[in-house]
């Protein structure tokens, strides 16, 4: 009941944050939306797994579709 709590939370953040797809995201809201830590994040840029900004030294920012390219590798890895 909770995993289904959960994917419901997160499926109702994707579809807030889908509609403004130029906003950029923090590493946090980005871990939030995969469900995996910051330090996974950190993890994921380190071994090019994933898109990132890097605003000014330590700022690191997701556009959306570097999130969705993500999650779609995901999912292939998955199936």
């Amino acid at each position: 009941m909770e995993a289904n709590i959960k994917l419901i939370t997160m499926l109702t953040v994707l579809v807030q944050h889908v509609r403004n797809e130029r906003r950029l995201y923090t590493e946090e809201e980005a871990a939030y939306l995969f469900g995996v830590s910051t330090t996974t994040m950190s993890r994921w840029r380190q071994a090019g797994l994933i898109t990132y900004l890097n605003l000014s030294g330590d700022i690191i920012r997701y556009r959306w579709e570097h999130i969705q390219s993500r999650m779609d590798a995901c999912e292939k890895r998955a199936a």
